[in-house]
């Protein structure tokens, strides 16, 4: 007996709405951490640890410059929190000092 097919719901520029992918970033891992360095999709947030400091996501595929794709606020809670939004250009994150350890979902 053939199996069912299986649908993957995707976007308007055919990524993956869900998580394909996951790449943890460590609490103060640095100015530029380039979690995709080409187009895709920010797809959640999932904060595995605390931090004093601020977090950013960037619309970059190699610089934490220009688009704010998402900016977490100081003391975060734990927990996951749902982007979903397209990245033109790219993922990359500025985990400055007292920043939280995050894991980043993307496709």
């Amino acid at each position: 007996m053939p199996s069912a097919p299986t649908h993957t719901e995707v976007d308007a520029n055919n990524f993956p709405v869900a998580s394909a992918y996951n790449f943890p970033v460590a609490s103060a891992a640095g100015s530029a951490v380039v979690v995709k360095a080409q187009p895709g999709r920010l797809c959640n947030v999932v904060v595995t640890a605390t931090g004093s400091g601020t977090l950013t996501i960037y619309d970059n595929a190699s610089a934490a410059s220009g688009t704010v794709l998402f900016a977490l606020a100081a003391s975060a809670a734990l927990g996951n929190y749902v982007v979903s939004l397209p990245a033109d250009n790219g993922i990359t994150v500025a985990s400055p000092s007292s920043s939280p350890a995050v894991t980043i979902g993307y496709s």
